[in-house]
């Protein structure tokens, strides 16, 4: 009898969606444009993208009638808002050499997620865990103290995308629905501004074939970590999302700290240490715990 592991379809498509994460600033630093400019190509180019793999799935009725829906409608305004916020901070932050500041943000979040799932879905956690995550907090609490500031950019991006991944989590509908749903909805914006300077549209016409292949994938970029989460997100507990979530950061972090030559400031050289013990610490536990494979028998 031969035992074959087979790995959970929602639990590999969040760890893809974080893996793409963490290493997209090589990529949107390479774009010649503003953060501005960007976040409004992200969105028209998203919603071109998602309509037509919609359409090749033959749910565009189905997305139709969605439309429609006020409730479905309002929510995805907000998730569309609180993206947009995101990633505008985030773009910013990589093409201003802050791309390990904004790593921190990355490196919060998952333990709001994490306190979100245990205050309203009810999901448990060990003693163990616990203290790996008061480990993270206090690390976060030294790096706080070392800047001297509040990082307001970590912060911004912890809140958007926490709050984002909890709304996500209440979606009925698809997740490239919904996707397609939050570009749509935030468009008419991009492309107003778009008009309005009409900047975007001169360098686009001026581009070389590399910058143009760039900006013709954008939406693909875009909309595949964005499908693979809302995939994951239904069926995998924030408990599992807040650990699998460390992936982006760290990768974040090595891309800023060895790629792009920033700065290791002192307040990470202290910090940085005892949130890798702390992850450790909630990470083993969890491990022992939870079976993050299938086992099949033949």
């Amino acid at each position: 009898m031969q035992t074959t592991f087979k790995i959970d379809k929602y639990l590999l498509s969040a760890f893809l969606a974080y893996f793409l994460w963490g290493i997209f600033p090589i990529y949107w630093k390479s774009l010649s444009f503003l953060p501005q400019e960007i976040l409004c190509l992200r969105f028209i180019l998203s919603f071109l993208t998602c309509i037509f793999l919609i359409f090749l799935n033959k749910n565009l009725i189905q997305f139709v009638k969605e439309i429609f829906d006020f409730k479905v409608l309002a929510l995805h305004f907000i998730s569309g808002s609180l993206l947009a916020c995101n990633w505008y901070v985030y773009t910013w932050s990589v093409l201003n050499d802050k791309t390990i500041e904004a790593s921190l943000g990355y490196f919060i979040t998952p333990i709001l997620i994490t306190l979100s799932g245990i205050l309203f879905y009810g999901e448990k956690i060990s003693k163990t865990q616990s203290f790996g995550i008061i480990t993270v907090v206090s690390s976060i609490l030294l790096m706080i103290g070392f800047f001297g500031y509040i990082p307001y950019i970590a912060f911004t991006l912890t809140f958007t995308f926490s709050i984002y991944s909890f709304l996500r989590k209440k979606v009925k509908i698809k997740s490239l629905n919904a996707f397609c749903l939050e570009s749509l909805l935030m468009s008419p914006f991009a492309i107003t501004y778009l008009l309005v300077t009409q900047n975007t549209f001169q360098k686009v016409v001026n581009l070389d074939n590399t910058q143009l292949i760039l900006v013709l994938i954008m939406g693909v970029v875009t909309a595949t970590p964005l499908v693979l989460f809302g995939f994951s997100a239904k069926k995998v507990e924030f408990k599992t999302l807040g650990l699998l979530q460390y992936l982006a950061p760290i990768l974040q972090f090595l891309v800023g700290l060895l790629l792009f030559n920033e700065k290791l400031q002192l307040a990470y050289k202290y910090s940085l240490p005892i949130l890798f013990i702390g992850l450790i610490i909630y990470a083993s536990d969890y491990f022992k715990k939870e079976d993050l494979s299938k086992r099949v028998k033949q």
